[in-house]
């Protein structure tokens, strides 16, 4: 095996193991393998303690929000049973009389600049970036995820009799057991990187596609044209960057910088033409768009005018 694919099997298996410890205790064979597995390469240690960085936001200015455990217990279930028998009740009656009422909400949704984690029933831990909005609905043969909009990581519990599919702009995305992102911010295309495992990419009449650990989906929506591509650790590791609350810039435009940096504040930064195509490199703090434009302003040596609500980026005038 040669340097880079055995790399890329260490760190799989890495991942593997940061996201079965991150669902909770392991059984004593599992903990036999995971001692086995470090035991038998030195890197391993190091790529395991990679991988667990990826999953735990360390320190971040967006809020983050931690949701408890979402498995209850029978005698909780049964009281919510009861609780959610009882609303769609009322719902049903609502709707009789207020037919044009607006749809229910989402599932779960998130804020500006807030991160949300969520440990879903079945041991799959879904974490959702700024301005997102999803629905679930886990049945028998099958566990739907629908991205309205927004972005989510999916670390899918094993279950081969229902495998974890999530639906967005009439796209599917399907997994078994594996670790992922599906990015819906533009109107232009769908994203989809993989981090653990395989998944199956297809929709609007589009032959299925399958996309493994270590790459990347571009899906157009303007022709449903497909493209997948690999990804190196690095460019892996800035996927997860908004888990940290960080922005993570490799060339972009300022154009798109900006936009980035507006889906986390209420601050919204402004690129005049003749900056907005100048390209940027680094990691910035997500929640701190001003602090962001004052860096642009001192490295490009361009105009900034930061006002309440707005920071505009602009050609420097003449003295």
């Amino acid at each position: 095996m040669n340097t880079r694919a055995n790399n890329a099997t260490i760190n799989e298996m890495a991942a593997y193991w940061a996201a079965r410890l991150d669902r909770g205790p392991l059984s004593a064979d599992e903990s036999q393998n995971l001692s086995d597995w470090l035991d038998a390469e030195a890197r391993n240690h190091g790529a395991l303690a990679r991988a667990q960085a990826m999953l735990v936001p360390f320190e971040s200015p967006t809020h983050i929000v931690m949701e408890e455990d979402s498995r209850r217990r029978p005698a909780q279930v049964m009281v919510l049973s009861a609780a959610v028998t009882a609303l769609a009740a009322c719902a049903f009656a609502a709707f009789l009389v207020y037919p044009n009422l607006s749809p229910p909400v989402p599932a779960y949704q998130t804020a500006y600049g807030e991160v949300r984690r969520v440990p879903l029933n079945d041991g799959s831990i879904m974490t959702l970036n700024t301005l997102s909005s999803v629905d679930l609905d886990f049945g028998e043969t099958q566990r739907s995820v629908n991205l309205r909009s927004g972005e989510g990581y999916f670390q899918v519990a094993p279950d081969s009799d229902r495998p974890f599919v999530v639906t967005s702009d009439g796209y599917d995305i399907r997994a078994v057991g594996t670790a992922f992102i599906v990015r819906n911010v533009s109107e232009q295309a769908l994203r989809v990187l993989v981090y653990e495992g395989i998944v199956r990419v297809g929709g609007n009449g589009t032959n299925p596609v399958q996309v493994r650990a270590g790459e990347q989906a571009q899906i157009r929506l303007s022709d449903h044209n497909i493209g997948v591509s690999p990804l190196d650790e690095e460019q892996l590791l800035q996927g997860l960057a908004w888990r940290d609350g960080k922005i993570a810039l490799t060339g972009q435009t300022l154009e798109y910088a900006a936009n980035e940096f507006n889906r986390y504040n209420q601050i919204a930064i402004v690129t005049e033409p003749g900056v907005s195509n100048l390209e940027i490199v680094g990691w910035y703090s997500a929640n701190d768009p001003v602090g962001f434009a004052e860096v642009v302003a001192t490295t490009f040596d361009i105009s900034v005018d930061i006002q309440k609500n707005r920071v505009t980026l602009a050609p420097r005038l003449p003295d």
